[in-house]
């Protein structure tokens, strides 16, 4: 065998074993960015959760009088929010659909 040949051998050896680290790498990569994604979602549930809770506690505290008045001055501010305009800057830079 000449130089050329155990060269080449060398080099596809070296490929190899540097193409199966990479790939064990990108596996605990990926394994361990599904966990920080499973960490995230058990987050954004608990703080969603408390959030709830909080608004429940509020709305307990206060008379049923207030209560009604609170039910009332809601949907009062979504009718308004649903008849809103559409602010100017949003007309100006929409894309044209033609």
């Amino acid at each position: 065998m000449n130089k050329k040949t155990n060269l080449l051998r060398i080099g596809v050896l070296v490929l190899l074993i540097s193409l199966l680290a990479v790939n064990t790498v990108e596996a605990q990569s990926r394994q361990r960015l599904k966990e920080l994604e499973n960490t995230e979602q058990d987050r954004q549930a608990e703080e969603q959760a408390a959030e709830e809770e909080g608004r429940q506690r509020h709305m307990d505290l206060q008379s049923k009088q207030t209560r009604k008045e609170m039910k009332g001055y809601q949907k009062q501010s979504k009718r308004y929010n649903n008849n809103r305009k559409e602010p100017f800057w949003k007309k100006w830079f929409r894309r044209n659909k033609r």
